[in-house]
């Protein structure tokens, strides 16, 4: 019961972590492009004196979506036997749909305009890449710490599990 509870405070911290980001990006870059970019993108309708709330609770919505996926997907429910890094890359490939589907239904892209997705893509591609990459290399420092620890333990005289 405790460990559901941990669980459930896990994904609402990130939930809670993601929107903020999602959040401040908006605060950052608002100010900047709103006023250009309030024709083009739901997102920036206020121009650059602020968010709307119904952004906000979209922001909260991809926020919502993208965690649960991610704790779905990297978890042992679906796929059991998968290697951490296919599950991480298949995690990212629905999430990006799902982000993609939501730009075109909330109109935060122009659904029309080609160039505007190919650089969405391309944007999502090199943030999954170096989401992929920190992946791996955590995994190996994973690894080389659980080394370290058995051989220390080995010279110790404590029972290697």
């Amino acid at each position: 019961m405790k460990d559901g509870k941990i669980k459930i405070m896990k994904i609402l911290n990130q939930i809670l972590i993601d929107f903020v980001i999602v959040v401040l990006v908006l605060m950052v870059v608002g100010p900047i492009v709103g006023n250009d970019a309030k024709e083009i993108s739901t997102l920036f309708s206020l121009g650059s004196v602020g968010i709307e709330y119904i952004t906000l609770f979209q922001a909260l919505l991809i926020a919502v979506v993208s965690t649960l996926l991610s704790e779905l997907l990297t978890s042992d429910l679906i796929f059991k036997n998968m290697l951490l890094l296919w599950k991480t890359v298949i995690t990212l490939f629905i999430v990006g749909i799902s982000a993609g589907s939501m730009s075109a239904l909330f109109g935060w892209l122009p659904k029309d305009d080609f160039k505007i997705w190919i650089m969405y893509i391309v944007c999502f591609l090199i943030c999954a890449t170096i989401s992929i990459l920190v992946v791996m290399k955590n995994k190996k420092d994973e690894k080389d710490l659980n080394d370290k620890l058995d051989e220390y333990k080995k010279q110790k005289g404590i029972k290697v599990s």
